[in-house]
């Protein structure tokens, strides 16, 4: 079975404010290429000096859904490289949680 469950960003932008501190604004998306939804996804993601959770519930197959977020700190600087996905909980009708996370890549921009 081909079917994954792709996560990525998108529309990040960097800045810092007058007191020096870093911010990244940033978009977090999911699709899906299951032959169902996915019902809940719950990950930790981990880069070198920025660690951020997301929560997906509902997410159809074929549809992109996103989070937006805001992070602090140099960490931002670091968001070109892969991340390390700790998987809290995946859950898919018919799938166990190992079979759901197997799944799960991340997509980096070209």
């Amino acid at each position: 079975d081909d079917a994954l469950i792709f996560l990525y960003y998108s529309d990040f932008s960097l800045e810092q404010t007058l007191s020096g501190t870093i911010m990244c604004n940033v978009r977090f998306n999911i699709m899906t290429t299951l032959d169902r939804k996915l019902n809940n996804l719950s990950v930790r993601l981990k880069w070198p000096k920025l660690e951020t959770t997301l929560s997906f519930i509902s997410v159809n197959p074929n549809e992109q859904t996103y989070l937006s977020y805001t992070l602090l700190g140099e960490g931002c600087y670091t968001m070109d490289k892969l991340p390390n996905i700790v998987v809290n909980r995946c859950r898919v009708k018919n799938m166990t949680q190992q079979d759901c996370a197997s799944r799960i890549r991340w997509l980096k921009k070209q």
